[in-house]
């Protein structure tokens, strides 16, 4: 599914963010409702964009798919482009390229070594987390952050400026993602 949220912010401009968790797993039928929900989801964004088009838009979640090309497909023994029948209609699968195709782009922040890779938290070898934009943001930065990356001293840095209390394991005890922080600036009108 897919939530959204629209953040009234200083000026014209509102900022809405939009959530989804596309559908886990690898056999067909999971597939193909990731492309369904990609597809559906893609299309209610550029709507949203088409008629709000002063806002400033983010898209965000798990889509449970790489849209890079040197990892495989969370599709078993199948690659980002093949068909895939849904409701008896053959399309393309790739449901990365298909939410970005409403307009937003994709910013791709890496980790301290330059991985893209958020999943598993423990071993990281794949990118299944996102934060796309639209047209009215700047992307300005961003981080796939690895706790495990940083030494203690970094940490104990962070967790003094920040009131945290971050440990080299706590990416990896957190969840089985790592998380993503990007920023943004906002157009002006």
């Amino acid at each position: 599914g897919m939530a959204m949220a629209q953040i009234d912010i200083p000026g014209t401009v509102n900022f809405d963010i939009f959530t989804m968790h596309l559908k886990a797993l690898s056999t067909d039928s999971d597939a193909a409702r990731r492309q369904a929900e990609a597809t559906t989801d893609s299309t209610n964004i550029a709507s949203w964009i088409a008629s709000h088009h002063a806002d400033a838009v983010v898209a965000t979640g798990d889509f449970n798919e790489t849209v890079e090309t040197n990892e495989s497909a969370n599709w078993s023994n199948h690659s980002l482009g093949d068909s895939i029948s849904i409701n008896g209609k053959n399309t393309t699968y790739n449901p990365v390229a298909t939410l970005k195709a409403a307009g937003l782009s994709d910013p791709r922040p890496a980790s301290l070594n330059g991985s893209l890779d958020t999943i598993s938290s423990s071993s990281p070898n794949t990118r299944f987390d996102y934060a796309l934009y639209g047209s009215n943001l700047t992307y300005t930065g961003g981080l796939v952050f690895n706790s495990k990356l940083y030494s203690s001293t970094q940490l104990a840095t962070m967790n003094a400026a920040r009131g945290t209390s971050l440990t080299t394991s706590t990416s990896s005890t957190a969840s089985d993602h790592l998380a993503v922080f990007e920023t943004f600036a906002v157009v002006p009108e």
